[in-house]
């Protein structure tokens, strides 16, 4: 990937989501000139940071999939793989999957959140990855159910030394670069002091990252109080895994609604991931 690729690559990127959420049902994302300008700024983040593990393909001339890893700290995420539907199904999924898995060590860990695209899942598994089953739980918040935490205040940079230390603890690696960018894109970030951090986007509590369990339901209770605010539906935690009950618990008792999602896989051992809910791109 060169820098001039990047919008033709988002295009696909949104081609290919929204043929994805629209085939297993997921809520769509509004594709708006925010949401398009907000995932270029992503793209060239990963581009920037990571140039060796950013790919696209071409069909007949014209850029039709992306993928992007990086590397932090040892740990290897793969942050984007999209290919638009009409390049679906030519092998270009699976030569941009080679590309970014040559990417680093393949002995070092890894993390992606799949799609639950059944070929992906196969080439991951294919590779090493062991995979977690996971849910995703939406729908609009009934805040009448849920209690106020006691311990969670707004974050901002200033807990992002915070932040990497909870991170390392829980999956090995900080992020500090790809968590300060989220920042900036307006993420709200909440935090208990030395336990944990989330962040929320609009109505997306992603991630949640915690040393304990009633901290991480502190947390994911505060996102969802939050998000009811907005008065939007629906609200969204996704990729819960059954290392996470105490996830589903809450957004149980908020009202949301459990559906199957895409597995989370993983190489290695990049930490114990609980109480841990994954952002997408960051891991």
């Amino acid at each position: 990937m060169v820098a001039g690729d990047v919008p033709a690559a988002v295009r696909a990127w949104r081609d290919a989501d929204i043929d994805m959420r629209r085939r297993v049902g997921l809520p769509e994302i509004v594709w708006d000139d925010r949401e398009i300008a907000r995932s270029e700024v992503r793209a060239f983040h990963f581009l920037r940071t990571d140039p060796e593990g950013s790919w696209v393909v071409e069909v007949d001339g014209v850029v039709s999939g992306l993928a992007q890893a990086h590397r932090r700290e040892g740990l290897w995420v793969l942050a984007h793989l999209f290919v638009a539907p009409p390049a679906q199904g030519c092998g270009a999924g699976h030569e941009l999957i080679d590309r970014t898995l040559e990417y680093g060590s393949r002995d070092e860990p890894g993390l992606i959140i799949s799609s639950r695209d059944p070929r992906a899942m196969r080439r991951y598994a294919v590779a090493g990855f062991a995979l977690h089953p996971a849910v995703v739980a939406w729908g609009r918040v009934r805040p009448e159910r849920l209690s106020p935490p006691p311990d969670v205040r707004s974050g901002d940079g200033a807990d992002l030394e915070l932040a990497a230390a909870v991170d390392r603890r829980l999956r090995g690696a900080a992020r500090t670069a790809d968590l300060a960018l989220c920042l900036e894109e307006g993420d709200r970030m909440l935090v208990v002091p030395e336990r944990g951090f989330a962040l929320l986007r609009e109505t997306r509590v992603v991630p949640v990252v915690a040393l304990d369990e009633d901290v991480a339901r502190q947390l994911l209770t505060a996102g969802l109080l939050e998000a009811a605010k907005q008065g939007r539906a629906p609200a969204e935690v996704a990729r819960m895994t059954a290392a996470q009950g105490w996830a589903m618990e809450v957004a149980l008792a908020a009202g949301l609604e459990l559906h199957p999602h895409g597995p989370i896989f993983v190489r290695g051992r990049p930490g114990p991931l609980a109480p841990y809910l994954p952002d997408g791109a960051l891991g």
